[in-house]
């Protein structure tokens, strides 16, 4: 392994597969390295009896929605088939890096051990990992004390821009040299299927149609806003799973803009519900 390796960061895209509001992304452009950006196929995952093949064509379709928002910065994601650390060490062979970037995961045990090993792998390596808070989800809290105004907090701050400096992205052309020495992915779904598609653009054509709705049914059900979370975003019907929507403000600043069109306060509702209620329903 040569000394003279060119330090980077890597972004480690998990369930956060968009490129705004994505903290991860951000703060590793903030460094003026160049960043890399990563989603890995774990096989360890694609055999688990909790995802199907659904789940993986939904990546897939948010994948490619991110590279074709990429194409006008010359980078594009490097998507490859790999356990983790052997796609991080691989990275290793020609590049040193720095830190890697990424979301708090929440989900499954596999992941959640895979995460302990991955934290090992950067210390023996010299790696530094910073994660962020991802959907307002506070890992490792002793009691729920403070967790309203923590998620209030989280949810009401400003999102962070994707607005590169192309510099600061891997081209695709040094990101082809890596591919040429792992092993790649086939991202071909079919698109004729009768489920809803992956990616951000998708996702937003959705919200769009839903508050259209929303509007169409006035406030008589956005009142009951609990029925709203539960019929609407608790469903298939805006599907903001693996992160291709950023959650934070994403439906309460549409519905915001609303209610102050109609005179309207957002935040009184005509049946009081528990805080946690209310909060725990609105972005799942």
């Amino acid at each position: 392994m040569s000394d003279n390796r060119k330090h980077i960061n890597v972004v480690w895209f998990k369930r956060d597969l968009r490129l705004q509001d994505n903290e991860a992304i951000f703060n590793a452009l903030k460094s003026n390295k160049p960043t890399l950006l990563l989603y890995v196929f774990e096989p360890s995952l694609e055999n688990d009896g909790h995802y199907n093949q659904r789940h993986w064509d939904f990546i897939k379709q948010s994948l490619v929605d991110i590279n074709n928002q990429l194409l006008i910065h010359n980078t594009k994601l490097l998507i490859v088939s790999s356990e983790t650390i052997n796609a991080f060490n691989i990275i290793q062979e020609f590049y040193k890096i720095d830190t890697v970037f990424s979301h708090q995961e929440t989900g499954l045990k596999i992941t959640y051990e895979r995460d302990k090993t991955f934290k090992r792998f950067c210390k023996n390596t010299m790696i530094h990992w910073e994660e962020n808070i991802n959907n307002g989800i506070f890992r490792g809290l002793e009691n729920r004390s403070n967790w309203v105004s923590k998620w209030e907090k989280y949810m009401t701050s400003e999102q962070f821009t994707f607005n590169p400096n192309s510099e600061n992205l891997f081209s695709i052309e040094a990101i082809n040299e890596l591919e040429s020495n792992m092993t790649m992915v086939d991202l071909n779904t079919d698109l004729n299927s009768v489920f809803q598609k992956g990616g951000t653009s998708t996702g937003l054509k959705y919200m769009k149609t839903l508050i259209e709705k929303l509007k169409a049914l006035r406030l008589y059900f956005v009142r009951r806003s609990y029925f709203i979370w539960n019929k609407y975003f608790r469903s298939d019907k805006v599907k903001t799973q693996n992160g291709r929507i950023y959650s934070r403000k994403q439906i309460e600043k549409q519905m915001r803009e609303y209610c102050a069109n109609q005179n309207e306060n957002f935040g009184e509702l005509s049946h009081p519900q528990p805080k946690e209620m209310v909060t725990t329903h609105r972005y799942q």
